[in-house]
C-alpha cells in the first residue's frame, strides 16, 4: 500500500490448490521486497502500522491465551532532538481463550496476569521493531510524524532509539 512517507508494504498471498492463502506482510525498499512478516507476528505489525486497527482475534500460544474483538490505537511521538521515538499502543479486547491456572475472579491474580500479558506483547513488538530498524526501513510511517514547518524530517540515521509503551485497557 502506498504512503509517500513510508516504505511500501503489501499483503502477501500464495496459491495452494484452489485457495489463496495469506502468508503475511511483505516489506519493500527501493522497489524490492526485502522481508516478510509472517503470522502471528504480523498481527503485532498490523497494530503498529495503523493509527486505529480492529482485529478479530490475537492468538498468544506462549501465554496459552487468545484475545478477541481487539481494537488498538497507536500514537507516535518524537523527542525534541528527534533521537528517540515513543510509540504508544492501547489495546482493548476480551479474553476468548485462557488455559492457565490463574484464578481470574481474584483481582490480584487478574492484575498479575494482565501485567504478564502486557510484558509478553511489549517484548514481541520490541523484537519486531528491532527487526525493522536493522533493515533501515520505515514501514510504519514514523517519519511522517516529524513533518511540519518548524521541524526537520526524521531520516532514521544517527542511531535513533525507539521506545515502545504498550497499554491494555
Amino acid at each position: 500500500m502506498y504512503d509517500p512517507y513510508a516504505d511500501p508494504i503489501m499483503p502477501l498471498f500464495s496459491v495452494e490448490g484452489k485457495d489463496f492463502v495469506y502468508k503475511g506482510t511483505a516489506l519493500f525498499q527501493d522497489d524490492r521486497m526485502i522481508d516478510v512478516i509472517h503470522p502471528p507476528e504480523d498481527l503485532y505489525f498490523q497494530m503498529l502500522s495503523r493509527k486505529n486497527r480492529q482485529l478479530k482475534i490475537i492468538p498468544m500460544p506462549a501465554m496459552q491465551t487468545a484475545i478477541g474483538e481487539v481494537y488498538t490505537t497507536r500514537h507516535i511521538r518524537f523527542s525534541r532532538s528527534f533521537r528517540e521515538v515513543r510509540i504508544d499502543v492501547t489495546l482493548k479486547g476480551r479474553v476468548e481463550e485462557y488455559k492457565e491456572n490463574t484464578n481470574l475472579s481474584d483481582s490480584a491474580d487478574t492484575a498479575s496476569w494482565v501485567r504478564s500479558l502486557e510484558s509478553h506483547v511489549e517484548s514481541e513488538m520490541n523484537r519486531l521493531i528491532r527487526r525493522i530498524q536493522s533493515q533501515s526501513i520505515d514501514p510504519i510511517s514514523a517519519g511522517k510524524h516529524t513533518l511540519g514547518l518548524a521541524s526537520r524530517p526524521f531520516s532514521g540515521e544517527n542511531g535513533g532509539n525507539v521506545g515502545l509503551i504498550y497499554r491494555f485497557a
